[in-house]
């Protein structure tokens, strides 16, 4: 490798954490620019020089629009992207008005524009932070590029590949967002492979990857990942500030092997019960589509693989272990920096555990020559934020990324290893990415005394179920189910009664799922007065929703075997069973397909021109 002065100097490994979910591409309006690579002028690349000194590899930084170096480089990475003023002009206009009202702030206050401020590792007061960072960053030599002037270069076998990916997600959405990708070579000022995407009136998951292959004539220099982030909140006016980040990575070595083994699947007895005991096999080498369950506020151990049997857990309930190993030896005391992250598809994440400087700590990282270990007990992981109580009756992505200092030779600067664990499907077959299950938050229950109809016709309350055998429920259609299983704890967060025309009166957790007239399931939370519910008699219009503290227990049932979902009927109103409420919230979980009309519709005037201007 070329002389890294910046590498020597930063002798940690860095990270940072990927939330990209699975993104509809209907949803996405793309100005997709796949450019042949671009020698930056010299004032561009002391603009360059002059941010990194400001910005610490793997973590992302808020750019100030009021800094004129911060200006300088949007503009210019704009134009390497093809965006432009006639092109975009409404982005170009909240960038312009953003720069205005900072430099007013500034002239108000008598003081100098901020220089890149580093994401911050606590967590905002309600558990959840928008996330707009380079999810991945890693060598990638054999794989097909996507990329058209990477394509062209891929004859030159002895020179390397890299692939970056960018991903904004932001809690509520963005009116538009967009993520500039840029490979750059740092010796030579060339930036190699570019790609831009920008997407309107969604933002909750938005992810652009760019690869490419480094020219034979830069000869062995060093890649660097360059990311530029731009959302406009939903929140802001015409004329309200956009929000921009950036973030680099610095070229990186995959590990030779990887293996998750906790958190894992409970070994269950004959009558499906959890032994205590869990599988030891790597999670990230088998089939894993099955959600690992933890139960919170649940005290389920025939269902669950996690849980805390008595009250809503201080912590998180779930250990974490596993090992990699890499081409090179691992720095000994171990040396990076590391993030564990839950994210809702829907929007934002929190971090479970997140070290930005410094050594890993050696009570929970070890090494042995090539091979980095780690093992994380469940209480390393504090819920700072009330975390836990954001991911109600979720289905979550785990994120497990670290960046790790290894030993270089006589002849080789010392390189960075990269470690990336992710249950987001969407990365599969990503180059040095392991793919683990995801995390279900099981929640959403019906209040203590809720009637549930049996078979014959009878009522029992929800309570008295034991899923032991012998109880049969009535279900839709008229058909009858057995209860298998039964779930009971106690609820946080405000309940719901749902009162209809016809007399049914019903209490359940937000998360609980109703069926609607078509057929359709819906969670409590989601439903609105006028909604019509199918009933034991039919159907009946919901007259009324209003929200309840509850302090008794709460109840479900589980009347099909996993993963089919089933229905019961509570209170007289036709209800999901256990494994609907963890269906209806993995679907939710997923931005709905909309048509470019669709989105075009739901946009304010001010962004039409650019929306067009990107189909």
């Amino acid at each position: 490798m070329a002389t890294r002065d910046f590498v020597r100097a930063v002798r940690h490994a860095f990270l940072t954490l990927a939330l990209v979910a699975p993104m509809a591409a209907t949803a996405v309006q793309a100005a997709n620019k796949d450019a042949p690579p671009n020698v930056l002028s010299a004032e561009a690349r002391a603009d360059i020089k002059a941010l990194d000194l400001e910005v610490e590899p793997g973590i992302a930084h808020r750019l100030d629009l009021a800094n004129p170096l911060h200006y300088r480089y949007i503009l210019d990475t704009y134009k390497r992207a093809g965006k432009t003023p006639e092109n975009s002009p409404q982005l170009f206009k909240t960038l312009e008005n953003g720069r205005n009202l900072g430099l007013a702030d500034l002239k108000k206050s008598g003081t100098q524009p901020l220089k890149a401020q580093a994401v911050s590792s606590e967590n905002g007061p309600d558990g959840i932070e928008n996330l707009n960072f380079i999810a991945t960053f890693s060598q990638d030599n054999g794989a097909t590029s996507s990329n058209t002037q990477a394509k062209a270069l891929t004859a030159t076998a002895s020179q390397p590949g890299y692939q970056a990916t960018g991903v904004s997600s932001v809690v509520g959405g963005t009116t538009a967002s967009n993520i500039v990708m840029e490979l750059y070579e740092v010796e030579t000022g060339t930036v190699y492979a570019s790609k831009s995407l920008s997407e309107y009136n969604q933002g909750t998951d938005f992810r652009v990857q760019v690869e490419g292959q480094v020219p034979s004539a830069d000869g062995n220099s060093t890649t660097k990942a360059k990311a530029l982030f731009y959302y406009f909140p939903k929140s802001a006016g015409p004329d309200g500030p956009p929000v921009m980040y950036t973030q680099t990575y610095q070229d990186t070595v995959n590990p030779t092997s990887a293996c998750l083994d906790k958190p894992n699947y409970c070994v269950r007895d004959n009558n499906g019960n959890c032994t205590g005991s869990y599988q030891t096999s790597c999670t990230n080498t088998k089939a894993n589509t099955t959600p690992i369950k933890l139960c919170w506020y649940r005290g389920s151990q025939g269902e669950c693989d996690y849980w805390n049997p008595t009250a809503h857990p201080t912590n998180f309930v779930f250990p974490l272990s596993g090992s990699a190993t890499f081409p090179n030896t691992v720095v000994n005391p171990a040396a990076g920096v590391t993030s564990i992250y839950l994210q809702n598809p829907t929007g934002g994440g929190c971090k479970v555990y997140f070290q930005q400087t410094g050594g890993l700590d050696p009570q929970y990282w070890k090494v042995d020559g090539q091979t980095i270990s780690w093992s994380y007990p469940a209480s390393a992981f504090p819920n700072t934020g009330n975390c836990i109580g954001y991911y109600d009756g979720t289905a979550a992505n785990l994120w497990v990324i670290a960046y790790i200092s290894l030993n270089g030779s006589s002849t080789q600067d010392p390189p960075f290893g990269t470690l990336n664990f992710t249950s987001d499907r969407s990365n599969i077959g990503v180059p040095g990415v392991s793919i683990i299950p995801p995390l279900y938050i099981m929640q959403g229950c019906l209040a203590e005394g809720t009637e549930i109809t049996l078979a014959d016709g009878s009522k029992r309350a929800v309570e008295a179920f034991t899923g032991k055998g012998g109880e049969s429920v009535k279900s839709a259609d008229g058909a009858s189910s057995e209860v298998r299983g039964t779930t009971q704890g106690t609820e946080p967060h405000p309940m719901i009664r749902i009162k209809t025309d016809a007399g049914q009166n019903v209490l359940v957790t937000r998360t609980h799922p109703m069926i609607l007239t078509n057929g359709l399931p819906a969670q409590a939370r989601a439903l609105r007065v006028g909604d019509e519910l199918k009933t034991l008699e039919g159907s009946a219009v919901i007259t009324s929703l209003t929200h309840e503290q509850y302090t008794g227990k709460v109840h479900n049932l589980l009347t099909q075997p996993y993963p089919t979902s089933g229905t019961y009927y509570a209170g007289g109103l036709l209800t999901g069973d256990a494994n609907m409420q963890q269906a209806l919230a993995t679907v939710n979980s997923r931005p709905p397909l909309r048509s470019p009309a669709e989105i075009r519709a739901t946009l304010p005037k001010e962004w039409l021109q650019d929306f067009d201007n990107d189909q």
